[in-house]
């Protein structure tokens, strides 16, 4: 790998001033409604769907290094798809280190065939990583499966698109952000729900956007700023889907068969055959599989239903989009309709709902002997779930939160 070919991704080397005129800076910047999430000092490996801003995200870091007096020279962005294999990550990173760099931004790593090595030799030679920062971002959860990187200085983050609590902070009037920021969390809804109730409308408008645009950054700002999502932008994220499909060797019209059995399965649990015959794919198999690859790509997740000992993962599943706009590119891609029915609604909902516990927490309040069809509905985690720093129990029993298990090394 060239030094020239390195130093044209980093214009801001020769003139600090570069990285205001960069293109997903000035988009960012110029938005009413900014969203900079806070610099993170250290070394990550940030995942998430493609489209929800990690690129923005490395160069608005970039930004801030420099403002706060950090020489431009020291900041490396590289987008790896031009890497052809490991050693090129390796050796730009002996280049930069030997001229004195100090923060190292990989974008889109997984693009490089056996990435997970080069990480794990940079951060083992301390020649390498000594006084260095380091972030990747990827857009896929598989190779994690064979490799989470024990006992390496390194914390892996998800890069998600916005929860509704984000998206109201993001597009809320002041007060609302103000008291959603100091106030809203899981233990404490119950005490804080009076208080909240004068932003009723306002959050009800605001959600009724969410269920449209979800939490991605282009369909959101597309939608709140200017009135409607466009057709260019439904097509940039079925690209994203179709393209990571056609990377893996799979295919496009398979991929569709599953997402329309889905659509029409969704929010209802269903078997991998059923799936299979009702979309006229040959085997269960390659239901399973593309539903695994979807789940690993940050498209969709699977839930199964409550159990003693071991997940049934051969029974019967719900599957949910990991976001609301997903739900209606799927339908559009599969069955043209962009707008959902009245009763479709619930089903997105739903899927909202699922998303957030399964990201923030697990919920559980006691049913009154009142509500008997409620008390066969709950959730069960066990202990290998999730962590059991952070278990907080009402002494009463009237709930218990268990945060999520997150993918930190």
């Amino acid at each position: 790998m060239d030094w020239e070919t390195i130093a044209s991704q980093n214009p801001w080397w020769e003139d600090e001033k570069e990285i205001e005129r960069d293109e997903k800076v000035k988009e960012s910047l110029k938005r009413k409604h900014r969203y900079i999430p806070p610099f993170l000092k250290g070394n990550y490996l940030i995942l998430g769907p493609r489209q929800t801003g990690k690129t923005t995200y490395l160069k608005l870091c970039i930004r801030e290094l420099i403002e706060k007096g950090v020489p431009a020279k020291n900041c490396l962005y590289f987008v790896c798809n031009l890497v052809m294999n490991l050693q090129d990550i390796i050796d730009i990173t002996k280049l930069f280190k030997q001229a004195g760099g100090k923060y190292v931004f990989f974008d889109e790593i997984g693009f490089v065939p056996g990435w997970e090595r080069a990480v794990k030799q940079i951060l083992e030679i301390k020649d390498l990583s000594e006084g260095m920062n380091f972030y990747f971002t990827g857009s896929t959860t598989l190779e994690l499966q064979k490799e989470r990187f024990p006992g390496r200085p390194i914390k892996i983050r998800e890069f998600l698109p916005l929860n509704f609590k984000e998206f109201c902070i993001l597009f809320g009037s002041d007060e609302f952000k103000s008291n959603i920021l100091d106030s809203v969390s899981l233990k404490n809804i119950p005490e804080i729900a009076p208080k909240m109730m004068r932003h009723f409308k306002e959050a009800e408008h605001l959600f009724n956007f969410y269920i449209h645009c979800g939490g991605f950054l282009r369909s959101a700002y597309e939608l709140v700023e200017e009135g409607r999502i466009q057709d260019e932008t439904f097509n940039i994220y079925w690209d994203w889907i179709a393209g990571d499909i056609a990377r893996l060797d799979l295919s496009e019209r398979t991929l569709g068969a599953v997402l329309k059995g889905v659509i029409k399965r969704y929010s209802t649990p269903f078997s991998l055959s059923s799936i299979a015959k009702e979309v006229e794919i040959p085997s269960h198999i390659t239901v399973r599989d593309y539903l695994e690859t979807l789940e690993s790509l940050y498209v969709l997740r699977s839930y199964w239903k409550g159990y003693e000992k071991q997940p049934t993962f051969r029974k019967e599943r719900k599957v949910y989009f990991i976001d609301p706009f997903i739900y209606h590119l799927s339908s559009f891609k599969t069955t043209g309709a962009k707008e959902e029915t009245p009763g479709e609604t619930g089903k997105i909902v739903e899927g909202i709902v699922g998303e957030a516990i399964k990201n923030d927490g697990y919920f559980e309040w006691k049913v009154p002997e009142t509500l008997p069809a409620a008390k066969d509905y709950s959730i069960r985690i066990l202990d290998k779930d999730a962590p059991k720093n952070g278990v907080s129990d009402d002494s009463d029993g009237v709930f218990a939160i268990l945060p999520s298990s997150s993918l930190t090394a």
